[in-house]
């Protein structure tokens, strides 16, 4: 019986986090080797999570005090998309990320576009201020690849349409995480 409740804290514990620490054999947190162009890249969706929390928990955090840890998260992806954090307008607005890939002699090309709201803040247009409304109107029309996030939850669009769904914790009572969906997440993000 301790065996067994040993291995379910080993499980647990390569699920939640290490607080940080180094994974061996090039895993992430969620079970998952993420190579690009030989490199490693660490999906870190549990990590990303603790510092959301850390941040709520704080009771100074706003929309913006999360981007960082989105950032951060975003970026872990792939070293050949970079996102940028308050970027320039585009003609439908200003959403908070651009997804940038180099495209070589000095070009760019756009991949994408991340809105985020406050966590706690509901992201489907149904629940949404008129305003908020106005704006995912916009975005989802217009912008061609587009996550739409509270920081527990994501939406993708694709073309207009939502293509998937995703939530990695509950706000009930504080953040409860939701484990089982952190690989989900880092799927969808490559």
């Amino acid at each position: 019986m301790i065996y067994v409740v040993a291995i379910l804290v080993t499980l647990m514990s390569a699920l939640i986090g290490d607080g940080g620490k180094a994974l061996p054999y090039g895993l992430n947190r969620v079970g998952f080797a993420n190579t690009s162009q030989g490199k490693t890249m660490a999906i870190d969706v549990a990590g990303f999570l603790a510092e959301v929390q850390r941040l709520h928990a704080s009771g100074q955090a706003t929309e913006h005090t999360y981007r960082p840890a989105l950032q951060k998260l975003f970026d872990s992806v792939t070293d050949e998309v970079k996102s940028y954090n308050e970027p320039k307008g585009v003609k439908v607005g200003r959403p908070d990320f651009v997804f940038i890939r180099e495209a070589g002699k000095g070009s760019q090309i756009t991949v994408g576009h991340c809105e985020a709201k406050d966590v706690g803040l509901g992201i489907a247009p149904k629940g949404m201020n008129e305003f908020n409304k106005a704006q995912h109107d916009r975005y989802v029309k217009a912008l061609p690849n587009l996550v739409y996030t509270n920081g527990l939850d994501f939406r993708f669009y694709k073309n207009g349409d939502l293509a998937r769904e995703i939530s990695i914790a509950d706000f009930l009572m504080g953040i409860q995480p939701k484990p089982d969906q952190f690989s989900v997440l880092a799927n969808q993000l490559k």
